[in-house]
């Protein structure tokens, strides 16, 4: 019977692998970029495109959510995806029906304390909760 479970043991250990690498590895150095937000569980009201654009380099944030350009500083806060956005500044047009979706991402970028992004996709967070999800816009 100790063979048996010895050899059935040293069968389960020489089959166990490490799991295979995923493609969708996350980075640890931030890439500029610009991007298209695909999932933003509190988004509201009519379904306009969000686009943002990130350079790391001058620590510089923009986005469009439908109306009004948004601009706001940003940076690294640890080589963990720690990041500090804000405060967001905005012009100043008036859109019916966009307004208060605008003001909810705003808040939104300022709440985020961290990312996570691979060659695709970019995600912020508030602590382990999901803010959104944006997309790769390449050139």
């Amino acid at each position: 019977m100790r063979i048996f479970l010895s050899i059935f043991f040293l069968f389960i250990l020489s089959s166990c692998r490490g799991l295979p690498k995923s493609e969708a590895e996350v980075y640890s150095e931030p890439v500029s970029g610009r991007w298209m937000v695909v999932d933003w569980p509190e988004e509201m009201g009519p379904s306009k495109e969000i686009t943002l654009e990130i350079d790391w380099e001058q620590q510089r944030l923009s986005a469009y959510a439908g109306c009004n350009q948004m601009g706001a500083s940003c940076q690294t806060t640890d080589g963990r995806g720690g990041i500090r956005i804000g405060p967001v500044f905005s012009t100043e047009m008036f859109c019916e029906g966009l307004m208060q979706r605008e003001l909810l991402f705003q808040k939104t970028l300022e709440r985020s304390d961290r990312m996570e992004y691979t060659k695709e996709t970019l995600a912020l967070f508030q602590g382990t909760t999901l803010l959104f999800r944006a997309k790769s816009l390449k050139e």
